[in-house]
């Protein structure tokens, strides 16, 4: 959901893949995990980046392999930074929900898991 409350995806897992789904229900990509690798495709197949995840902490990269980010999880919380290690935003959960907040501790969205 978005800041306002508004649906504006899903995505559906079905074991080592996802595939997510906007407001109406078309596909715009798939992630599928293998250990502690995943890889993000568009909806046409086509990669679009990977991650790779070490203890605590998670690096994305493009799809050539520059390293864009990282995610570092502490307790119920996750910090973003970009590629030169400036926070971009936060997660964090709480039950069956997530929010997402920009750099400035603003939400910008939602997240809800049966």
């Amino acid at each position: 959901r978005d800041a306002g409350g508004k649906v504006t995806g899903t995505a559906t897992a079905s074991g080592n893949y996802v595939t997510y789904r906007d407001a109406g229900g078309k596909v715009t990509g798939t992630t599928s995990a293998g250990g502690n690798n995943t890889t993000y495709r568009d909806a046409g197949g086509k990669v679009t980046g990977t991650t790779s995840a070490c203890g605590n902490n998670t690096t994305y990269r493009d799809a050539g392999g520059k390293v864009t980010g990282t995610a570092t999880v502490s307790g119920n919380n996750t910090t973003y930074r970009d590629a030169g290690g400036k926070v971009t935003g936060t997660a964090s959960v709480n039950g069956n929900y997530i929010t997402y907040r920009d750099a400035g501790g603003k939400i910008v969205k939602t997240a809800h898991t049966p």
